[in-house]
C-alpha cells in the first residue's frame, strides 16, 4: 500500500515537472524529443489552423492546464503549458512548434507572466521567443488568461 502510494506521488509530480523548459536551447532540444506527448492531453486531430501559426496544427495541454479548465479556472496557475505542433505538408512530424508556459500567478496587462515560443523548424534558429513576447501576447491577450484555443479536454 504504502510503495503504491509513493509510485502514484512520484507519478503526479514527474507530470507536473514536464513543463516547457525556460531557457531556449533546453525548449527546442524538449519540443523535438516530443517529451510533452507522455502526459499532455492533445486535440483530437490535426485541424487548419486559426490564427497565425500557419497551416495545420494540433494543441496539447499539460496536466496542470487541463486541471485548471476542468475546474473552471479562468487564471491559470503556473505551470500550465500548451504546445502546438505545426504541420505544413500534413507528414508524421510536426515541422516546427508553438509552445507557452505560465512563469507567474498574474499573467500581467503585457503577458510577462508567460512565457513564449514559436519557430517553423527544428532548429530554433529565428525563433519567437520570450516573456511576454508582444507579438504572442498581442493576440492571445483576446484569450481566457491568454489561452486562445477553443479545444477543453
Amino acid at each position: 500500500m504504502r510503495l503504491a502510494l509513493v509510485l502514484l506521488l512520484a507519478g503526479v509530480a514527474s507530470a507536473a515537472d514536464n513543463v516547457p523548459p525556460r531557457r531556449k536551447p533546453a525548449l527546442v532540444q524538449w519540443l523535438a524529443a516530443g517529451a510533452y506527448r507522455q502526459d499532455y492531453v492533445a486535440e483530437p486531430a490535426v485541424h487548419p489552423s486559426a490564427g497565425p501559426h500557419g497551416g495545420a496544427a494540433r494543441t496539447w495541454y499539460s496536466p496542470t492546464l487541463v486541471d485548471d479548465l476542468r475546474a473552471g479556472r479562468t487564471r491559470f496557475r503556473r505551470g500550465a503549458a500548451m504546445v502546438k505542433e505545426l504541420d505544413q505538408g500534413g507528414g508524421a512530424e510536426p515541422v516546427g512548434w508553438a509552445a507557452m508556459r505560465k512563469l507567474r500567478r498574474r499573467s500581467g496587462a503585457t503577458g510577462r507572466g508567460w512565457l513564449f515560443y514559436e519557430a517553423f523548424d527544428a532548429t530554433g534558429d529565428g525563433a519567437i521567443f520570450g516573456r511576454g513576447n508582444r507579438l504572442c501576447a498581442g493576440c492571445h491577450r483576446q484569450g481566457v488568461d491568454y489561452l486562445r484555443s477553443d479545444f477543453r479536454p
